[in-house]
């Protein structure tokens, strides 16, 4: 674990939550991070790093990203002695730079919330601002912000009162309960409104990391009163691709299905059903498969895995997803990022 760098020179709360987000690096190689909440007005330039090299070169790098009003982001900046970058949500922009120490004085301000002279006022609020003496990783830092996906099980009907919370799509990722369990619902037809899927994917898994490999997400059991009684498994992925070309990732995963009684396991990418179970019946036990999920380049997916419950056998029915293989550990050029809460409508944002 780095060794946290205490900071001196803090605004107080006022300056704290008015200010523009602008930073000079020390002679330290360091990186700062916090997460901006803003209330009223959105800034272009969210967060600045200027670098003066001795003798004659000068670095920066301004942000062009902004944020959602209301909603908290993360922000971090980082030299490591080549270049200079700073992002918004792990969406990282680089300058490169000289190799070289950065030229500056002892006591130079590290300045939050505004500019030298408070200029260029930042509206909003800073929370739990972190630095490290050295150029610490962007996984590392953003690691502590996420979750390697979100997920979550739902059971679509009651037997005695019918289908549940008013058949209502809003509540299951904009698919009617009665679809789920009953009339061939995949994860194609669910809403690309963040919000929507925000209200369905509320359990978190692991913690965002590039070598998690594999996953026993649910695996359950239950007596059932008929086939329609059936339970569902999610799991969302934002994957981004950090390069200029496609890529393949390959998911393997075990799933359970009830194709007789319109109960599907399937998976979507960016709301485009890439595989899904059709007519089969798939147990926990001999259902393992892998897919070639082609990751777009340069912008980051949404990739979405759902799970039915089995057929009806001596009076129970089960559910399953888990992943296996090492099918969470992606190829060089992809990353997990969690920004469900932050991020726009759309699939690939």
């Amino acid at each position: 674990m780095p060794t946290p760098l205490p900071l001196s020179s803090a605004p107080n709360a006022d300056q704290t939550a008015r200010r523009l987000l602008e930073t000079w690096l020390p002679v330290r190689r360091a990186a700062y991070f916090w997460r901006p909440r803003p209330l009223i007005e959105v800034p272009i330039d969210l967060f600045k790093i200027t670098s003066a090299k001795s003798p004659t070169t000068t670095c920066s790098v301004t942000t062009a990203d902004s944020v959602s009003a209301g909603v908290w982001s993360h922000v971090s900046g980082s030299y490591n002695g080549q270049s200079i970058a700073v992002s918004v949500n792990n969406s990282w922009i680089e300058a490169p730079c000289d190799e070289g120490p950065i030229a500056t004085t002892d006591g130079t301000p590290l300045n939050m919330g505004a500019a030298a002279g408070n200029a260029n006022p930042y509206n909003g609020l800073i929370d739990e601002i972190r630095g490290w003496a050295h150029a610490t990783p962007s996984s590392f830092l953003y690691s502590g912000y996420g979750s390697l996906y979100r997920w979550n099980v739902w059971s679509s009907y009651n037997q005695w009162q019918g289908w549940f919370n008013g058949n209502d799509a809003a509540l299951y990722g904009g698919v009617n309960p009665s679809n789920w369990g009953d009339n061939n619902g995949i994860a194609a037809s669910m809403s690309s409104t963040t919000s929507v899927l925000r209200t369905l994917f509320t359990r978190q898994g692991p913690r965002l990391t590039q070598d998690q490999g594999n996953a026993s997400v649910v695996t359950d059991e239950w007596y059932s009163y008929s086939s329609t009684n059936s339970k569902h498994v999610g799991v969302l992925f934002r994957v981004q691709n950090t390069t200029s070309n496609p890529i393949d990732w390959s998911a393997c995963w075990y799933k359970t299905s009830y194709g007789g009684w319109g109960e599907k396991a399937s998976i979507a990418l960016n709301g485009t059903n890439v595989w899904d179970s059709g007519g089969n019946n798939y147990g926990g036990a001999s259902s393992p498969s892998c897919h070639a999920l082609t990751i777009p380049a340069a912008r980051t997916s949404t990739v979405i895995f759902v799970s039915g419950s089995t057929p009806v056998g001596g009076g129970t029915r089960g559910v399953t997803l888990a992943f296996y293989n090492n099918s969470l550990t992606l190829p060089t050029g992809l990353r997990f990022v969690d920004d469900l809460d932050v991020k726009g409508d759309g699939w690939d944002k």
